[in-house]
């Protein structure tokens, strides 16, 4: 039974004046059977789009390991427990961190190869510092430097002045 126009009586049909090239591609625009929903990706070889876990059998190298996803776009406020000052914004956190020599938090990992890093820099200047002091002190006794005495007035003169 076709419904009726309740103000005009007349049949509602949908009449058929699809051109000619509507008539080509109407199966394009409404397919006969359902698409399957979900992700596709065109392959390379046919240019056919394909689901997902195909291309990624076919094309994608290793899975790549999953990391946490930190963002942080904007943030409250806070006290900077260092400095004492109030951080608004990325580019205070950045100047505070810095001028105390802090850093973001990266992993166990990460932490520790800084340390071993920092503890390495730290050992080489102490053993500099060693070495240098015993290359002085040799070099002063075998020069047989010493310290005037305290009562001996040390006079500076610069210069061929014969003062």
């Amino acid at each position: 039974m076709a419904s009726k126009n309740e103000f005009t009586g007349d049949l509602q049909q949908t009449k058929g004046r699809l051109s000619e090239e509507g008539r080509a591609n109407y199966d394009l625009a409404f397919p006969p059977k359902a698409v399957k929903r979900g992700r596709y990706k065109q392959c390379r070889d046919t240019g056919k789009f394909i689901p997902i876990s195909e291309w990624n059998a076919l094309y994608a190298s290793e899975p790549v390991e999953k990391t946490p996803m930190v963002i942080m776009k904007g943030f409250d406020a806070f006290k900077s427990p260092t400095s004492g000052e109030i951080i608004s914004n990325n580019r205070q956190l950045d100047y505070d961190m810095a001028k105390s020599g802090c850093r973001q938090y990266e992993g166990l990992a990460a932490e520790q190869k800084e340390v071993d890093k920092f503890v390495a820099e730290e050992d080489a200047k102490l053993y500099k510092g060693i070495s240098d002091s015993v290359d002085e002190t040799a070099y002063q006794i075998e020069h047989n430097y010493s310290r005037p005495e305290a009562d001996t007035h040390v006079k500076f003169s610069l210069g061929d002045d014969d003062e």
